[in-house]
This record gives structure tokens, sequence and C-alpha cells, in this order.
């Protein structure tokens, strides 16, 4: 019942009470879709549930029968009947016998595995006794197997009977003379599968041999092409084969099933039948088994065959061949910057660029030169310690994401295309960076920047440096990678970023991590003299004289404008030990003039009054 519902469950039609299980071959003999009854270990009720054995061939019988009703009736054909239907149901269902047809001389034909037979059934007594009693006859009709064939002969001298692949196959009564050909534009023609080499007439049979011999096992008259024409005798019987051959696909396809081809059909029409090879598949292991008296198997490169199918092992398909894709077994993970990070089979011939499609490709922030590819421990490399109840033969265990540098065995563009080998790891490394901006800016945050931006380019994303910020003593903190993925000591660069967007000074490139601090402005500027509220100011970065008056509150009445004196800061500034004056004088004049101030400046406004 587990194999049952793995191939996805019984259909509607499934008779579940004649399961039958096959023992199959030796594994060198590859998979033997043609069972043979002494190969059967079990035939009954699945309730049963057996225990099934590796390379076991499970059959589930429908609960249909398909007969072929010919002859004399409304609608010849093949029609599909509930098990344990009598020829009087497969008449029924046929439309029943014509005016012209002889109900009581109706032959049964049927091959077993011990030969074949034939069997005269008088269908008009049973429908009488049936209708008269209202029940079935005393004498039961034998019950119909799949793929029997009725015949309902014609009540008068006998016709020609046309079967297999025509369009409406049946007897039909020609003139005397008639050929092949006639016969077969009697039944409507050939359908699109008839094979006109594979025609083939037999005698006429006498009556009392009606229930010896299966229709067609009498003296083959003629067997060939449809174009040679022969006449025909009335009573013969004419069948017209199949072009068409069955063909199983199995394993990793997209679409496994059996399909049907016509003849010189070959093994990439049966894969594009099935769909292609799935993900996932062995495309260079695929197994071709052979039935009939080409038996035995053969292992094929599919890829190569899709890729020249003027090989010699695209070989010709025959009827019940089968072609089996194994799941690979080898696999090579991929992550980064691709739409679908995982783990991908990687069979013989496998380049980072078919990963990398494997993958869905690139994404828009993906950087290509800087692809690398790690080996993995052991040669298999593994997702994690987990090797649990969920890991499959062939899955990737153990991968360790502090992928050691000493393992890396390739770094460049991915146009190089190497190969890639089972176990290896991907990396698709991003484009840009991730730094963090904090301190006294516009807008402190996490900045993504393209890989080789510097610290202007990242103050800049963050909107600039904030009034209270002071941009020449900007501080960048690196980390550096320590030993086997831990991190690394920590260490800082101070730029003056106010020289660097004045092109005065060199910057310093960023990389991925790294985190820009910028510091609050700490000098003051001292005003005094002559103001409304002298004292100490925090003015913003480029304040000039006019700004620190107004700061202080503006000019007193007493104020001269021609008396203003700015002293450098520094060690001479108020509170560091030196009298105020004794600075470097940077400005005395006019205070129209309007200077620039720097940080500690001191500023003294002098007064025009005089002591007498």
């Amino acid at each position: 019942m587990e194999a049952i519902a793995a191939a996805g469950g019984p259909l509607d039609a499934a008779d579940l009470g004649r399961v039958k299980v096959y023992r199959a071959g030796e594994p060198a003999d590859g998979v033997d879709l043609e069972v043979a009854d002494d190969r059967l270990v079990y035939d009954g009720d699945i309730k049963a549930n057996p225990v099934i054995e590796p390379s076991s061939v499970i059959v589930v019988p429908g609960t249909e029968v398909r007969v072929y009703v010919a002859g004399f009736i409304a609608r010849p054909g093949q029609v599909a009947l509930r098990r344990g239907a009598t020829a009087l149901d497969a008449i029924a269902a046929a439309g029943g016998v014509t005016s012209t047809g002889d109900g009581t001389r109706v032959a049964l034909a049927r091959k077993t595995g011990e030969g074949a037979f034939s069997l005269e059934i008088d269908v008009m007594s049973a429908l009488d006794a049936r209708e008269a009693q209202g029940k079935p006859p005393v004498a039961p009709m034998p019950l119909l197997e799949e793929g029997d064939a009725l015949f309902v002969p014609e009540a008068v001298p006998a016709h020609i009977l046309v079967l297999g692949e025509v369009a409406r196959p049946g007897a039909y009564q020609l003139q005397r003379g008639a050929k092949l050909l006639d016969a077969i534009a009697a039944a409507g023609g050939a359908t699109a599968r008839a094979s006109l080499d594979s025609v083939t007439v037999y005698a006429a049979g006498k009556p009392d041999q009606a229930d010896q011999r299966a229709i067609g096992e009498g003296r083959a008259l003629f067997a060939s092409s449809a174009q040679d024409n022969p006449e025909l005798s009335p009573g013969d019987m004419v069948v017209v084969g199949s072009r068409a051959i069955y063909v199983s696909v199995v394993g990793r396809v997209a679409r496994p099933g059996t399909y049907e081809l016509l003849s010189g059909a070959r093994v990439v029409d049966a894969l594009a039948a099935a769909g292609g090879v799935a993900s996932g598949a062995d495309a260079g292991a695929v197994v071709h088994s052979r039935r009939g008296f080409e038996t035995g198997s053969a292992t094929l490169d599919a890829e190569a065959l899709l890729r020249d199918p003027s090989l010699d092992a695209n070989a010709l398909l025959a009827d019940g061949d089968a072609l089996f894709v194994p799941e690979a077994r080898e696999q090579v993970a991929i992550m980064g910057e691709v739409a679908r990070p995982g783990v991908y089979p990687a069979g013989r011939g496998t380049t980072l660029m078919d990963l990398l499609a494997a993958a869905g490709g690139p994404t828009g922030k993906a950087d290509l030169a800087r692809v690398k590819v790690y080996e993995g421990q052991g040669g298999k490399a593994t997702l994690g310690a987990d090797t649990g109840a969920d890991s499959q033969p062939g899955d990737l265990t153990g991968l360790s994401l502090a992928i050691a540098d000493e393992s890396l065995v390739y770094e460049g563009n991915i146009k190089a295309n190497p190969p890639v080998v089972a176990g290896q790891v991907i990396v698709v490394p991003s484009a840009g960076i991730r730094v963090q901006v904090a301190g006294h800016v516009q807008r402190a945050g996490a900045y993504e920047l393209k890989r080789g931006a510097g610290i202007a380019e990242a103050i800049t994303a963050a909107g600039g440096v904030a009034a209270a910020g002071d941009g020449t003593k900007v501080v960048v903190t690196r980390r550096d990678a320590g030993s086997d993925g831990e991190a690394g000591a920590a260490r800082a660069f101070e730029i003056d970023v106010d020289a660097v967007l004045a092109g005065g000074a060199v910057g310093l490139e960023l990389a991925d991590g790294d985190t820009v601090y910028v510091p609050e402005l700490a000098g003051q500027v001292v005003v005094l003299g002559e103001v409304a509220r002298p004292g100490a100011y925090r003015l913003p970065r480029g304040a000039k004289l006019a700004d620190a008056v107004a700061a202080a509150g503006g000019l007193t009445a007493r104020a001269s404008l021609e008396n203003v004196t700015i002293y450098a800061g520094g060690d001479a500034s108020v509170g560091a030990g030196a009298p105020i004056g004794q600075g470097k004088v940077l400005f005395a004049g006019d205070g129209a003039a309007n200077p620039t101030l720097g940080a500690s400046d001191v500023v003294v406004v002098g007064s025009r009054m005089i002591n007498v």
C-alpha cells in the first residue's frame, strides 16, 4: 500500500482485489517491463498489504475490460465494460446486432498465456431466455476478459472482415475480385497510426473451425505492404497493423509515464515527450532498457544527445522500451546574491555558469567579478551539522557558513566559467558595501554604497555634517577579520572630511562594515567687550564675526566697530592660564569686514569712550 500511495494512489477504475506483485530480474539486467507469470509472488486483495522486495513490479489492474466488437452490429469498435461482463453485455454496448447479422453464431476470440482459442456463442438465445424469465439463463455465458474480440457474422454469405488501424473496423460485402485496398477503403481508410508495411490477410476459415481457432489464426495468405494489393476471397480477414510504439519514461523527468510514439522515434523523442529531464536528475546516467529481440540495457548521456541528436547513442526505440533518468547524487551549494540560494545537483561537466543559472541567475547587486568557490570539507560541503532523519543520500551536510580562506579554490570573474565538483560552495558577493554613519550628521543610519566608495560619499549619503558637528575630526572604525571566522581587532582612522570635500586632502576608501562617526564641534567662541552679553558661545562651522556679536546680544551704545580684535584660539585663549589678548592676533580692524571665525577664537569689541 505504501508503494501504491507513492505512485499517487489507485485510480477510480482500479481493481484492488486483483493486485499482482512480480519479482524483478537481476539488477544487472535493468528494469524488465515484460513481467512473466512465473515471477508472480502475490495475487490478491490489497488489504492483505504484503511486504515488497526491492525491484519488485506491482500491477494494479482495472475494473474495466476492453473488448473489440466487430461484424454486423450497430456500432463496431472497442467497448469498455465492467469486469464480469458477458458477450451479451458487449453486444448491447455496441448497439446490438444489425438486421443482417447472425446473433446465433457470435465468435469469441481470446489469447492466453497458453495460446489462443475461439468459442461460438448464441447471443440471441441467451437474450430471449433473459427476457422470458427475467434472470440470466441457466447455462451462464463466459465472462469477457481484457483484449477479447467478438465477431457477429452476417446472416448471408460471408463478407470480408477488416480489422486493425482502419476508421471503421468490421465486415464488408465487396464485389467479386475486390482487392486489399478496396477492403481498406470500405472500412473508412487507414488511421494516422496505420502501418501499410504491416498488413496481413488471413484465409477464410470453415464454419466447423470457429470454436477451434481465434480470429486471425488461420493460414496467412499475405503479410507485406498494402501497396502490393492482392486480390481477396469471400470470408478473408484483413488486419492493418499499427506503426505506433509504446515507450515508458520514468525517473527524474517532467512527466513520467508511458508514451505513444511513431515507429522510427529515438531516445530524444521519448525524453521530449516526457517534458525533458527535470531538475535534480543525473542526465549523464540515463538507462535505456530494451525488450523483445534486443533485450538488455545501455547507459546514455542525455545532455550529449540533446546537444547532438546525430550521435549513435540516440538509438531507435522499439515497442515496450523503457528509459530511466536517475536522481543526481552529487550536489553543490550556492549562496549570496542569487535569486534562489540553495543546494543544486552537479553532474559531470557542470560549470560555474550552469550552477548560477540553476539558482535563478544573479541579483542586481551581485558582483560577478569577485565570485568565490570554496572546497567542501572532505570533498563534501555541508549545510549545518544536522544529519538527522531528514537527510537524503547525496545531501550536503555540515557545511560551515564561516568558510576559511584556505579552502578557497577560485576567486575571479565568472566569465572564466571553471568547472565545479561535488561538495564545493559557491559564494556570489554583493557589489555594494554597508557602512554605519553616526554622530552629528543630518541623517544618521546604515547606508549601502558602491564598492570603492570613500568617506565623502558616506557623509554625503547621510546629508552632510550637521551644524554642531566637527568635520575636521571624523573617525572611521574598521574591524579586521580574525582567524577561524572570529572578529579581529578594531582600527580607527581620523579624517578631515572638510578638507576632503574642499579637494585639499585624499579621503579614505571604505570597507564593508565600517563605522563613520562625526563628533560634536568642541570649541566655543568667546565674545568680550562692548556687547550686551559677554561670554562663550557655540557657533556653527563657518560662523563669522557678525554671527558672534549677534549671539552675544549685539553691540552696546559705546561699541566701536573700528576697534574690534580677534585672537586665535588655543593655549592663549580663555581658561588656558594666559591673559586674554596674548594669543596670536587674527584680526584688528573694522568689524564690517566680517571675517570667518575658528573654534575657540576670542573676539574683543572695543569702546569708543575715553576716560579723562
